[in-house]
């Protein structure tokens, strides 16, 4: 019965398919191959056969991300998911400096600014590859600045008081043109003449916390005077 007789397969040498002698064929790579499917002995039955063409193609894969915000200085781990779930990712930022991410997503805010971080799926090999883009949003971390307001005489010197938000932050002080006060860098101000005065407090380097500042007043008063009477 010819229905009965052995098939005999063969894939061809490119490599993308193998095919075992059931027909059963399992796609190694993506592209195009021939599989012989020959039939006959040379006893019985003549030889005869045919081919079949196979295409194989990549599995599509897809992934998804979520913005992110972040203050200079902190780091956080982007938000993805995979279709097909638990395939590797790849991330890459771009060249603008404002940030830096790792091999495991994790972000670091470097300055202020936007950046965009590109997040790959897939290997050209079984899935193909895929990707999407993520922005990163860097901000200055807040500052603030409190004093208080003074009184000397003249010749007098006093030390500023004042507050800064976070407490670390180093301050800069700066007097008016008025010439009633002179301000040195750790705030210590020198009486100069009778009057007031302004001295601005700033807080901030606008690279990881923004610039603020405050203003105080220095009332200078003159040194009181005295009347000798003399009597005779």
């Amino acid at each position: 019965d010819p229905e009965a007789l052995k098939v005999l397969f063969e894939e061809d040498d490119s490599g993308v398919v193998s095919v075992d002698e059931h027909g059963i064929i399992t796609a190694l790579k993506q592209g195009t191959a021939n599989i012989t499917i020959t039939v006959g002995d040379n006893k019985k039955y003549a030889l005869n056969s045919t081919t079949v063409t196979v295409s194989v193609s990549l599995n599509d894969a897809s992934v998804s991300g979520e913005d992110m915000a972040l203050n200079v200085g902190e780091t956080g781990a982007i938000k993805y998911s995979t279709n097909p779930k638990g395939l590797n990712v790849s991330f890459a930022e771009d060249n603008s400096g404002v940030v830096s991410v790792d091999e495991h997503g994790i972000v670091t805010a470097l300055k202020q600014g936007k950046a965009n971080i590109t997040i790959t799926v897939g290997d050209n090999k079984k899935y193909a590859l895929n990707s999407t883009t993520v922005t990163v949003s860097v901000s200055l971390n807040d500052a603030s600045v409190s004093g208080e307001d003074m009184a000397l005489n003249v010749g007098e010197t006093g030390a500023i008081k004042y507050s800064a938000v976070p407490k670390s932050l180093d301050v800069s002080f700066e007097e008016d043109d008025s010439g009633v006060v002179s301000v040195d860098k750790h705030g210590i101000v020198t009486a100069l003449k009778q009057g007031s005065a302004n001295i601005t407090i700033t807080v901030g380097d606008n690279k990881k916390y923004a610039l603020n500042s405050t203003i105080i007043c220095v009332n200078v008063h003159g040194l009181p005077s005295k009347i000798i009477i003399e009597n005779d």
